[in-house]
């Protein structure tokens, strides 16, 4: 399993340069399943969109009929550290991600607030 295929994986990664991400992956990408994103330009694509809507989904990448939404935490120097949300398709449809992606956005906020209090950053 490489982070490409999942949705904390690539929470961490949205949040690098794209030299970054090429630098730390191993190319080509494996994959692990038909839903898998191995295209260099459509992944780093999806990295950027999850940079600016916040938040990162894997839809039956690394495992076929399971979607998971993930979010950065933005409390280690070097981010990565990430929170997520994993369900089958069938709990998890078209309708229902981006409730769930709110959510876990919302935890996401309030663990970084929480994890740097406690001074662990």
């Amino acid at each position: 399993m490489g982070p490409h295929a999942t949705a904390l994986g690539k929470a961490v990664l949205s949040q690098l340069d794209p030299a970054e991400v090429q630098r730390r992956l191993t190319w080509p990408l494996e994959k692990l399943t038909p839903d898998t994103v191995v295209d260099p330009d459509a992944f780093l694509a999806e990295l950027a969109e999850a940079r600016l809507r916040g938040w990162a989904v894997d839809d039956g990448e690394n495992a076929v009929d399971v979607r998971c939404v993930a979010v950065p935490l933005g409390v280690s120097p070097d981010g990565g550290d990430a929170v997520g949300c994993s369900a089958p398709r069938s709990r998890m449809g078209d309708e229902r991600i981006e409730e769930v992606a709110r959510a876990v956005t919302e935890a996401a906020h309030s663990l970084t607030m929480l994890l740097k209090r406690l001074g662990q950053h």
